[in-house]
């Protein structure tokens, strides 16, 4: 069955491709109490983390525990505090999931982090960050399964509470601590964004005409091409929409091919080459 592909199901499609879904982006949000060093008791946080699919347990900052406790890392972090934002990278930055693991009680958790040697000398507030996490807790312990790396934020509706510490340290070298919980939270998964020019088939043709691929790949993709604009001609426009979609599931087969594998499209390549492909179907209009 065929189906007339839309602006957000081409989306969708970016994440079949092996290195669209290789890094993942999640998004956690609340407030933070900053009235211990001054400021306002709700002052807005936004931490933003990408990590790879594939990081393997032991990776991370924590010493695993298997098979309830596994750390996965490095990643990046983004800490947005107020006005000011820090970044972190490298050793020290993690994901740690708890499976059916505790100190007092079986519970779940999830642990994500970064500490001075990833933030260095950024402020936030005017501190430098010694450490800085969020950690949600399940009392229940039925948030996870086993202590695989999540790559949905689906988790997240189970967890009881948010936990968030700050361990800052001033010009005199003083360190203050700073904790928040059991505020409102949000944690979400940023979705491979689409970005190009392109918007006509002519503009679409010429980039398959640029594609590091083989003649044969560029071939076939040339003549769904056709075959969308004779759907056009004819007055077809939900046609037109159907063939654009035997281009992108084209494109996907050939990204997913192993490397030297004939005919294969560079998956970088194969993810503006959808973005374009997105762009014409929008403008080709029809249902």
């Amino acid at each position: 069955m065929r189906i007339a592909l839309g602006h957000t199901v081409v989306l969708c499609l970016l994440a079949q491709l092996g290195q669209a879904e290789t890094v993942n982006t999640f998004v956690f949000e609340t407030t933070f109490d900053t009235s211990a060093i001054g400021g306002a008791p709700d002052v807005p946080l936004r931490v933003v983390y990408r990590f790879r699919s594939d990081l393997a347990p032991g990776t991370g900052p924590f010493a695993d525990l298997p098979p309830t406790v596994a750390g996965y890392g490095p990643i990046e972090v983004d800490v947005q505090l107020g006005p000011d934002t820090v970044h972190g990278a490298g050793i020290g930055t993690g994901i740690t999931v708890f499976n059916d693991a505790g100190s007092t009680h079986d519970e779940d958790s999830y642990d994500v982090r970064g500490d001075s040697r990833n933030f260095g000398v950024q402020r936030l507030l005017g501190y430098q960050v010694e450490l800085f996490r969020f950690l949600l807790v399940d009392n229940d312990h039925t948030m996870f399964g086993s202590a695989a790396l999540p790559v949905s934020t689906a988790f997240a509706t189970q967890a009881d509470v948010a936990y968030v510490d700050a361990q800052l340290l001033d010009d005199q070298g003083h360190s203050i601590t700073l904790t928040s919980s059991g505020r409102p939270y949000t944690l979400t998964r940023v979705l491979p964004t689409c970005s190009s020019t392109v918007t006509t088939l002519v503009e679409l043709r010429a980039e398959v005409t640029a594609l590091h691929t083989s003649s044969f790949s560029k071939q076939v993709l040339r003549q769904i091409l056709n075959a969308v604009a004779a759907a056009l001609e004819a007055g077809q426009t939900t046609g037109a929409r159907r063939r654009m979609g035997d281009f992108v599931a084209a494109v996907i087969q050939r990204a997913n091919r192993a490397p030297g594998v004939p005919g294969r499209i560079p998956p970088d390549e194969a993810s503006r080459l959808i973005c374009s492909a997105s762009n014409v179907i929008l403008n080709l209009g029809g249902q």
